[in-house]
């Protein structure tokens, strides 16, 4: 049940509204609203939701493919892993109809950028899109690192960031 975070949607939305491709960073704690909340943003807009697992480069990219159905048809296709920005860009036109942006959820994005180069090539490359306009949302519970570690690990993928909301603890 979603409660609250209207200032913290309502940043979304004014991300969303941006004439260019945005990505805003959500994060805090485990348990705290931030899935919530992103699904909650996501209604009535076209999206694509991925909920990353801690696996290598390619399991990951492998697995993007076949949970957003941008894999091949045929068995030898599907053994062919696509890269990470072909899966998202296929998986974002899909779900456009007419509209001008698609919104890209990434929940645990983390795990993206800790296990190889595929999600920030793959960020920058849909970021420098001039044709087309893309919302990262990305999530994260991984606080300490987002803090601490994620402009540093992010590099020049960091540029593209239009904002960053920490979820906190209701008062």
């Amino acid at each position: 049940m979603f409660i609250g975070r209207t200032q913290e949607l309502r940043q979304l939305e004014e991300a969303y509204r941006m004439e260019r491709s945005t990505a805003v960073v959500l994060y805090g704690r485990k348990g705290i609203g931030k899935t919530e909340l992103a699904h909650t943003f996501l209604k009535d807009k076209p999206a694509v939701f991925y909920a990353v697992k801690e696996l290598s480069e390619q399991e990951q990219c492998y697995l993007v493919a076949e949970e957003l159905g941008v894999a091949g048809e045929t068995a030898e296709a599907k053994r062919k892993v696509p890269g990470l920005a072909k899966s998202l860009i296929d998986a974002a036109e899909r779900c456009l109809n007419g509209q001008k942006k698609a919104v890209i959820v990434l929940d645990e994005f983390h795990f993206l950028v800790k296990t190889g180069r595929s999600f920030l090539e793959a960020f920058i490359q849909m970021m420098n899109e001039e044709e087309k306009r893309y919302m990262f949302l990305l999530v994260s519970s991984s606080v300490s690192w987002v803090e601490n570690s994620m402009a540093e690990d992010l590099s020049f993928g960091a540029r593209f960031l239009s904002g960053v909301i920490k979820l906190k603890e209701f008062t």
